[in-house]
């Protein structure tokens, strides 16, 4: 297979691009979206809970299937994710839900998008072991972009219209991404590893101490973060905000990532991944904090900047 590098990376900058933009405009936006069709924040907080168990179950059914099914495409399953995310979408938009139904639905459908992003990850390590030296950095930072972009672009749209008009557009870029991932190149057989003894999560767990750790504090910090980002809405009313006021920051936050990106190659050769990891864990219980006692907008704009900090490495 003779593939470029850089036609490679131009169309999975186009899968990066359309998957995030679909991604802000479902799951960035959930409390929006939920309490438009009357949902209370109780029931939201369930919803968001629903969605991560529901992902990290899937994930793991995908992976052990993908260990034991090694020569079936990995284009072919986040295809199937993207239809899936597609139908449950549609269901949504389409019918008028009773509140539980509405609830799974729509964490089914954000669960099946969020499977879609390790198995992307997963389709550009298999061009490189197929020996095409294609660059992962800068379509994720693709990605970055048009999700900050398009929370931008969303603020605008549903202070002007309703948050109805969330479900179109994420349709339309799921649609977008299902295209492009089809028409992504094929990147050749998975390459087969020798591997050794095969051992369970929890032998794995019992006999490295620093993962659990390392574990429990990315559990923690997900958990200061999923509350901080499905609830950020609330932060800006309070302050006296509209959805506008909501695109913008998001836009901020996500807008950070890039550059937090491209400089952490350039400190993990000065600075061990301890000290990084340490001081992103820090740097986001102190945007937690900060979260919790703005006081105006435009300080809400710079803890919203603060992020990069939260992004390394």
């Amino acid at each position: 297979m003779s593939l470029s590098a850089k036609r490679v990376e131009r169309h999975y900058a186009a899968v990066q691009g359309t998957y995030w933009a679909a991604n802000c405009s479902l799951r960035g936006l959930t409390a929006v979206f939920l309490s438009y069709h009357g949902l209370t924040d109780g029931q939201i907080g369930y919803t968001s809970s629903l969605i991560y168990f529901c992902t990290i179950t899937l994930s793991l059914l995908l992976s052990a299937w993908a260990d034991r099914h090694p020569l079936s495409p990995l284009k072919r399953t986040v295809s199937a994710l993207f239809l899936l995310a597609l139908a449950a979408a549609g269901v949504l938009y389409l019918l008028p839900l009773p509140v539980l139904l509405m609830m799974v639905v729509y964490a089914l459908d954000c669960c099946f998008h969020n499977c879609a992003d390790s198995i992307l990850n997963a389709l550009m390590m298999q061009y490189v072991d197929n020996g095409i030296p294609a660059r992962y950095g800068w379509p994720r930072g693709v990605g970055s972009i048009t999700y900050a972009t398009m929370a931008w672009v969303l603020g605008i749209l549903m202070e002007r219209y309703t948050p109805n008009i969330i479900l179109p557009v994420f349709l339309l870029m799921c649609g977008l991404s299902l295209v492009a991932i089809l028409t992504l190149p094929d990147p050749g057989p998975r390459k087969l590893r020798e591997s050794g003894r095969k051992v369970s999560y929890i032998e794995m767990l019992r006999s490295n101490p620093t993962l659990v750790l390392l574990l429990c504090a990315c559990i923690l910090a997900g958990m200061g973060q999923c509350a901080g980002s499905t609830f950020l809405i609330r932060v800006v009313e309070k302050l006296g905000g509209t959805s506008e006021e909501l695109g913008l920051a998001m836009f901020i936050q996500a807008g950070v990532e890039l550059p937090a990106m491209f400089a952490s190659s350039w400190l993990l050769k000065r600075f061990s991944a301890r000290v990084l990891l340490t001081l992103s864990f820090c740097a986001g219980g102190l945007k937690m904090l900060m979260l919790a006692l703005v006081p105006s907008l435009p300080l809400l704009y710079g803890v919203m900047a603060f992020s990069v900090f939260s992004k390394l490495p």
